[in-house]
């Protein structure tokens, strides 16, 4: 083989390799962004159209919840549970507030403090309990509307950090669904 050939084969492999590198780059830095996740099994109940945003850092990256789903309870005690989802990811975060059963009236007295969330990686088999803090500053009593959450909702500003999570935003949603739980005495 003289050497004009040599150098055009060589010339072509390393043309070939280097194609390959910058292909990989650029598939690799694109491709998560552009797909919307399947949520339907981080979901308890499917988004019911809340407005509102939780976002920021956590170990495994950037969060960016923006769909909400809300389940409120009613029974021997009210409780609202919120999960907060990243549709590009597909990571959650799910926090449950809880008051003791009112004495009805279409509203829930406003409570903040202290609570603690569960964030689950997008492969669902990996989660972190995240101590934060929860603001409810408006809430309909669930007892007060229908199974299917009509006229109840609930207004929230949270913030979790700790072990390299800062997430913080705030929501305003409609209940997705309302369940009652029948309380009997033995």
């Amino acid at each position: 083989m003289d050497s004009r050939r040599r150098r055009s084969v060589a010339s072509s492999l390393w043309g070939l390799t280097f194609v390959g590198v910058v292909g990989c780059g650029q598939t690799s830095l694109t491709a998560p962004t552009d797909a919307s996740a399947d949520l339907s099994e981080l979901l308890p109940t499917p988004a019911c159209g809340g407005a509102g945003r939780i976002s920021g850092t956590t170990p495994i990256g950037q969060f960016d919840g923006d769909v909400i789903s809300v389940e409120a309870t009613t029974g021997a005690n009210t409780t609202i549970s919120v999960t907060v989802a990243d549709s590009h990811s597909g990571e959650g975060i799910t926090w449950l507030t809880a008051w003791m059963s009112p004495d009805g009236g279409a509203d829930l007295i406003p409570s903040d403090g202290p609570d603690v969330a569960t964030f689950i990686a997008r492969d669902y088999t990996s989660s972190w309990v995240v101590p934060g803090t929860v603001d409810v500053l408006a809430a309909t009593n669930p007892a007060a509307v229908s199974d299917a959450g009509q006229g109840g909702h609930v207004e929230e500003k949270v913030s979790f950090s700790a072990n390299g999570f800062t997430l913080s935003g705030s929501l305003a949603s409609a209940y997705c669904t309302v369940t009652s739980v029948l309380v009997t005495s033995e």
